[in-house]
């Protein structure tokens, strides 16, 4: 990342606007309005360059606002399509350096919320697990089916015995075989031997494929 620029209440409230923002949409929007803010821009797009032209993402100003004929053109994202910023209006080396600043912390951001979004795709899938499971333990057969990927894992799991489904979700969860001996009181030896059962009544040969099969 590069020096923090000179710091002022401009680039300040810039920096926590990316910094704050809540998701993809809005982190475009704040990148900017931030830049815009911070360097006097009277318009500054974000977009998407491709051989057929410029596709925008977001943008702070209106072509309206903009008489300068000068644009300065920031890559954000180099892979395809390329996810550039455009800025109107000269800049000078400080204002170019608070650009690429706010950049950085846009991308270190977007990571960020790209890390939250994989954690909670994870806990949802893991959540749907548990509450099938729990269904084919009660006995409540009917509406377990919510579509081809559901109804796979249930015919699957129906096979595996209360325990066994037990012990899925806690490799799922990705708890070690220490750990479920622990939390079930059983020994190592045991779990192990579920795990082996469980692996063959849900086709896989090992604990990833497992994992990859039930999420």
């Amino acid at each position: 990342m590069s020096p923090h620029p000179a710091a002022g209440s401009a680039f300040d409230l810039a920096a926590a606007g990316v910094l704050d923002a809540p998701d993809r949409t809005r982190l475009a929007i704040a990148l900017c309005e931030g830049v815009a803010m911070s360097v006097a821009a009277p318009l500054v797009t974000l977009a998407e360059a491709r051989s057929t032209g410029m596709s925008e993402i977001a943008r702070s100003g209106s072509e309206g606002s903009s008489a300068a004929a000068t644009t300065t053109t920031f890559s954000v994202h180099t892979a395809d399509p390329e996810i550039v910023l455009v800025v109107h209006g000269t800049l000078d080396d400080d204002d170019r350096e608070t650009c690429r600043f706010l950049i950085d912390l846009t991308i270190a951001t977007l990571s960020r919320l790209q890390s939250e979004e994989l954690v909670a795709d994870h806990e949802d899938r893991f959540r749907r697990l548990s509450d099938t499971l729990r269904r084919l333990q009660s006995d409540t057969g009917p509406g377990i089916s919510e579509g081809p990927a559901v109804s796979d894992l249930a015919v699957a799991a129906s096979l595996l015995t209360r325990r066994e489904r037990e012990v899925l979700e806690q490799i799922v969860a990705g708890a070690s075989n220490a750990a479920i001996a622990e939390k079930y009181t059983l020994s190592v030896e045991t779990v192990k031997t579920h795990v082996k059962h469980i692996l063959r009544k849900m086709g896989a040969t090992n604990r990833a494929e497992l994992i990859a099969r039930s999420m």
